[in-house]
């Protein structure tokens, strides 16, 4: 992929602190969606707990101190 199409920081930034007030503010227990790419869909699951417990473990944690940073 060439570097003008990759995400800047700033963006991936900006991603989380999206899905964060979504999390905060829309989502009650799940949402599944299927977003368009010019790769084909991708489907995204969001929800309150693991889909199987066990890969709890295999999630990475965004730091508290990342949304302190600007997004600009």
């Amino acid at each position: 992929m060439p570097d003008a199409d990759r995400m800047s920081d700033a963006d991936y930034r900006q991603l989380l602190s999206l899905l964060r007030k979504f999390s905060d503010s829309e989502l009650d227990q799940w949402a599944n969606l299927i977003i368009p790419s010019r790769y084909g869909d991708v489907y995204v699951s969001l929800s309150r707990k693991p889909l199987v417990a066990e890969l709890e473990p295999t999630y990475n944690r965004v730091p508290e101190t990342w949304f302190d940073q600007p997004t600009t």
